[in-house]
Parts: C-alpha cells; sequence; structure tokens
C-alpha cells in the first residue's frame, strides 16, 4: 500500500480518500479540527489519499410483494410502506447541493489528481480520473444511528464502473468505514474496509431496481442503527445485514471508482439524513 497525504487549508473538515482496488462527516469545527490540528497543529482540514485494492464476486437475492384482498373481495397488490424518505418524515439534515460547504468545497472544487469533486448548478460532480481507485469525499456530519440517503445521476458509464455511499466512517484519515456500492451495469455489494483489507458482506448482486446504464438517476439508502443494516434502491427495502466492526458516532460521505469509462463522472443531485432515536 502506498499512502499520498495532502493538507489543505478550506473552511470545513472533512476528507477525500482514494483506493485502487484488490482487497478483500454535527459540527465539523469540533470534531475535524481536532484531527487536523494534531496532524498540521496550524490546519484547519485534513485531507488524505489512500491507495488500496479490493475485489468484487457475485451472488443472487429476490425480492416479493404480498398480495392482499380488499373488503369488496377484488384481489389487489398493496406495496408495503417501505419508502424511509416517506414515512420518517422531515430530514434532520438535507444537502441540495447548492454549493459544496457540507463536503469543504469551495468554487474552485477539489483535485488531487485522482479524483475531481466540483458543485454547480445544484450538483455535485464527482470524477474519477483514473481507474480502479476508491476516491471519496466526507460531509460535515457525525452520527450514531440514521437513515442516509443519496440520489446520484451517472453520466457516460459501463460495465464495473462504481459508484455509492460510505458510512459509519470512524474518521477522516484512514478510508475504514462501509462502502455500499453500485455499478454502471446495475449491481450492488457491501464492503467493509478496516485494517485487515476489505471484507465483501454482500456479494454483487445483480437488482432490477436499479436503473443501469449511462443517464440514469437512482435514491440509494441505508438504515444504520447498531450492528443492523438496511439496504433501500428508489424507496424499496433491499436486503438487510449485520456487523458490529464500526459503531457509535461516525462519519458519512459518497465515493467513486472508474473501471471501464475514462473520466468517470457521476452527479450527486442531493443527500438527506434522518436521526434514529
Amino acid at each position: 500500500m502506498r499512502n499520498k497525504f495532502l493538507i489543505l487549508i478550506v473552511l470545513l473538515v472533512l476528507t477525500a480518500c482514494n483506493f485502487p482496488l484488490s482487497q478483500t462527516q454535527a459540527t465539523p469545527d469540533l470534531i475535524g479540527t481536532r484531527v487536523a490540528q494534531a496532524k498540521t497543529q496550524t490546519a484547519t482540514v485534513y485531507m488524505v489519499s489512500q491507495k488500496t485494492q479490493q475485489s468484487v464476486s457475485s451472488a443472487t437475492t429476490s425480492l416479493s410483494v404480498t398480495p392482499t384482498i380488499s373488503p369488496t373481495g377484488t384481489p389487489t397488490v398493496t406495496p408495503t410502506i417501505s419508502d424511509p424518505a416517506k414515512f420518517l418524515g422531515t430530514p434532520a439534515w438535507d444537502d441540495p447541493m447548492d454549493n459544496g460547504k457540507a463536503f469543504g468545497i469551495d468554487a474552485s472544487g477539489y483535485n488531487d489528481g485522482y479524483a475531481q469533486f466540483t458543485v454547480s448548478n445544484g450538483v455535485m460532480a464527482m470524477t474519477s480520473l483514473t481507474t480502479a481507485y476508491k476516491e471519496w469525499r466526507l460531509t460535515d456530519r457525525s452520527i450514531a444511528n440514521y437513515y442516509l440517503e443519496g440520489t446520484f445521476k451517472t453520466n457516460t458509464c459501463s460495465g464495473s464502473d462504481q459508484y455509492g455511499l460510505v458510512f459509519r466512517v470512524p474518521d477522516y484519515s484512514s478510508g475504514y468505514g462501509y462502502y455500499l456500492v453500485i455499478t454502471c451495469d446495475g449491481t450492488y455489494s457491501v464492503q467493509r474496509w478496516d485494517s485487515s483489507g476489505t471484507t465483501t458482506l454482500i456479494n454483487a448482486t445483480t437488482s432490477d431496481k436499479i436503473k443501469s446504464s449511462s443517464n440514469q438517476t437512482n435514491r440509494f439508502g441505508v438504515m444504520v442503527d447498531g450492528s443492523d443494516y438496511t439496504l433501500y434502491f428508489n424507496g424499496e427495502k433491499i436486503q438487510e445485514f449485520k456487523d458490529s466492526a464500526f459503531g457509535s458516532a461516525s462519519k458519512l460521505g459518497v465515493f467513486i471508482t472508474g473501471y471501464n469509462t475514462s473520466n468517470f463522472t457521476v452527479d450527486v443531485d442531493k443527500m438527506d439524513l434522518w436521526n434514529l432515536k
């Protein structure tokens, strides 16, 4: 593994990280500044670039809709209201990407040679400038139990080009945490990155709830409650898993990885966060 450390002076504290693929951020001024000052004594932002590798495998999953009978005896299909964005009410925090403040991005954007993040016209465009590297950006949130949802729009993409959510990230520098990985061709997986490398918790799985290929918009969400995790795609519950490697208040964000497409770009249209009591 090789590490590249970048220290930037920005208004907020958060981090961008990059790492190749084959091993198996609330109040940022309080939390993030402590990290920055411990490293630099003067900087108010700590940025890090780290390269590691991971693998992708495959599996299958299934969904079902339970038919119900109406009082008149007419068979109808009544889907369960499972969309957290509807039943959780008003988000505790939402970012419509009018600016890059929550991600520590100013008008000049962020570019470390591995990734580029810019905010304009109501979206945060994240671009993978190299292939097979995870490039991630954390927000200024730090929270324990929550429902996190991001709305993403793909540009030109193909095959295994990847993007998605990062959650339960314990710090701004290691890159550790959970990754919900979505591919251009319509698969999802969940990986845990820690001191041992990458562990695949959910193998790459095809889902018809993902709008695949170029120029598609999807909402992806994850419910985080203790060691229980539930995935939601476009408002529908997809799969649950358990893991206790990371817990307590932690950071969250987004990532991108280009595999097949030069300068693979995904627009993050908005992000929403609900507290779970």
